[in-house]
């Protein structure tokens, strides 16, 4: 394992037929948490009033403001070069091609297009135009319902030869029963957003919107990999203590995200920040053009979405350099022991110098994809 200190910057780019609205909040691509604007509440699906309103339309499940809501994407396939199901793993599968993978093979395809998840959500008024907003949920495996751990299935690999693995993955799903989202906050259509715990970072709910597969596991090579979402290192695509705060002021739109925990609060760095800002640029071309930026220190979060057939870009660079806290210990997000040289003991390695010391430059990642979505739509 690698401590590094990572800076990037995301900028993403949509341009789309002009209809509908941007939201505080997503209706979520990829599943992500409840809509947190006034508007979105007002239009959400209506309350379901038996069984077969559950099953014949969208109603939502919902007891005294507090909805419970969720998704499971299961199915079968066929990889020319795959490995065995991990079902610690969120993907679940080796969707794309890693060091492991090795035979031809039929199997279970576990969380294709987004993580199988449930949770619960609310938007409630609490006096004039203000709403209390909250959101919790974690992601599992649809057949053995595990929850989603990716550095648990790191750790269960750690030391077995490549061709004997199964398709482990990192993520910043580490087996916590709040593994997806976990905030509450306040919401206000004048105001903005601010919401306190665990969320997305900027990075990843930019790639969420901006990505046209919906950052798909399977489909995706960005939403399979997780580097994009987390800025360079994919456990920081959440993060579990921060604070967010997010306005909208006509076209305009700025967002920033402080992580205010370390690892011991159950983050994947010891701070974090971010930033950004975006707008939207009307009756172009009979349609809108949107653009955001993002510049994290490690890490943050923030969001944009737009319910539009659109064509939509996004590039991010991201420097690796050398830490200024480096550590000699630490348990990890999964709750996992990690140490310096320590390999015989339990198959761990922290490594302070891969990069900006001794000579050794800085690594520069950059990351460029473009592509056209007929609707956001498909993927909730």
């Amino acid at each position: 394992m690698t401590k590094t200190e990572i800076f990037a910057v995301t900028i993403l780019a949509a341009a789309g037929v002009a209809s509908g609205a941007w939201a505080a909040e997503p209706a979520a691509s990829k599943a992500a948490p409840a809509s947190t604007s006034a508007a979105t509440s007002a239009s959400a699906p209506k309350t379901c009033t038996g069984l077969w309103d559950f099953i014949e339309t969208d109603c939502q499940l919902t007891w005294y403001g507090i909805t419970l809501y969720g998704a499971i994407d299961a199915g079968f396939s066929y990889q020319t070069h795959g490995a065995p199901l991990d079902p610690r793993s969120p993907p679940g599968s080796a969707y794309l091609v890693q060091r492991y993978s090795r035979s031809a093979r039929w199997d279970l395809a576990p969380n294709g297009l987004q993580n199988s998840f449930i949770g619960i959500k609310g938007t409630e008024p609490i006096g004039g135009n203000t709403f209390l907003v909250f959101a919790l949920d974690a992601g599992f495996d649809p057949y053995s319902f595990k929850f989603s751990n990716g550095p648990g299935s790191a750790a269960h690999n750690a030391g077995v030869p490549q061709n004997q693995q199964t398709s482990w993955a990192d993520s910043s799903r580490a087996g916590q029963f709040y593994n997806g989202n976990g905030y509450i906050g306040v919401s206000s259509p004048t105001y903005g957003t601010l919401t306190v715990f665990r969320q997305n970072a900027l990075t990843y709910d930019g790639v969420l919107e901006y990505d046209p597969m919906g950052a798909s596991y399977a489909f995706s090579p960005i939403g399979w990999q997780g580097l994009t979402c987390g800025g360079g290192n994919t456990e920081n695509c959440r993060h579990t203590t921060s604070l967010k705060y997010k306005l909208t002021v006509g076209q305009a739109r700025v967002a920033a995200l402080w992580q205010f925990g370390g690892y011991g609060q159950n983050n994947a760095s010891n701070g974090a920040y971010q930033v950004g800002v975006g707008g939207d640029i009307p009756n172009l071309a009979n349609g809108v053009l949107s653009v955001d930026l993002r510049q994290p220190s490690r890490d943050a979060a923030g969001e944009i979405h737009q319910r539009t057939a659109e064509v939509v870009a996004g590039y991010e660079q991201t420097n690796y350099s050398a830490p200024s806290d480096p550590q000699a210990a630490f348990t990890d997000i999964a709750g996992d022991f990690v140490c310096l040289g320590c390999v015989a003991f339990n198959n761990t390695n922290i490594v302070n110098t891969a990069y900006g010391v001794n000579g050794l430059a800085d690594r520069i990642m950059q990351i460029a994809w473009t592509g056209d979505t007929p609707s956001p739509t498909s993927w909730m």
